[in-house]
């Protein structure tokens, strides 16, 4: 009887000493954040806040000051958020529209949510070619046309000498054909992923030589892209990420606003104290 009570003492002797040992630990990860986050590394400070959840799910008030501290950390991050993205917002939007100037906007506000922009030279075009247009949220679209006899491609590849980048496949509505007596007018419209870094290739070559070849259909066929063309696309695809970066700090904008507001009452302070004096 006194081996069973002795054995008994001294589990419950390593079970105190395990529990203490873990609180340390808990402590520990909690300075370790707390450390990160008064230097502004939140990143490492909400690594170590997570930690303290995932090693000690039983330590309830060390896992209450984790949580606690969490707050502090994310108000912090979307404090800095707001103030960065608000920041680059305007030189974003000022590079947006100086591109601008060379588009004409187009938009049937019957049919259509969202309106596209068109390089001026290529409104109405109707020839051999490479058109690109650019919608309101930075997404681009480039559409390979052609005339002549029937060839019925699928696939756009671009050329300066060896080097090369082509279009994935387009198939279904992204390709339309009309045919009369003999003669045919093909397009094939490649989005995102489709363009596959066609834009981007051709932005790079702006001076070279470039020449297209479409594939995919009875023959292949092979022109140089015209420097209008590639100005054209050049500019379109730097529209397309200045678009994409403004509608990407937009959200960001919000996203910060919001976390604000959701964060704040945890840590029982008014969000509109918190917020810059633009956004209260």
């Amino acid at each position: 009887m006194k081996k069973i009570v002795f054995l008994f003492l001294i589990l419950v002797s390593f079970l105190a000493s395990c529990k203490k040992d873990d609180t340390v630990r808990a402590k520990e990860y909690l300075q370790k954040a707390q450390t990160a986050f008064l230097s502004g590394n939140y990143n490492v400070a909400k690594l170590n806040l997570d930690s303290v959840h995932l090693l000690f799910p039983r330590l309830i008030p060390m896992r209450q000051a984790a949580d606690t501290l969490m707050y502090k950390v994310e108000l912090a991050e979307a404090k800095r958020n707001l103030i960065f993205a608000d920041k680059m917002f305007p030189l974003q939007k000022h590079l947006a529209d100086s591109l601008l100037r060379s588009f004409r906007y187009e938009k049937n506000a019957k049919y259509e949510d969202v309106g596209r922009y068109i390089y001026k030279t290529q409104s109405g075009m109707n020839r051999i070619g490479l058109k690109a247009y650019v919608t309101e949220l930075g997404e681009m679209t480039i559409v390979s046309a052609y005339t002549g006899s029937p060839l019925g491609f699928t696939k756009t590849k671009v050329f300066v000498n060896d080097l090369f980048a082509e279009t994935i496949a387009g198939s279904g509505d992204s390709r339309t054909t009309f045919a009369n007596q003999g003669q045919s007018w093909e397009n094939v419209s490649y989005t995102d992923p489709e363009i596959n870094g066609v834009d981007n290739f051709i932005a790079h070559n702006l001076t070279a030589k470039i020449v297209v070849t479409l594939e995919g259909g009875k023959r292949t066929y092979s022109y140089a892209l015209s420097q209008g063309d590639k100005q054209a696309i050049t500019q379109s695809y730097y529209l397309a990420e200045m678009l994409r970066n403004v509608v990407r700090l937009q959200k960001d904008i919000e996203k910060a606003k919001n976390k604000i507001t959701i964060v704040c009452p945890h840590l029982r302070l008014n969000p509109q104290d918190q917020l810059p004096e633009k956004f209260r």
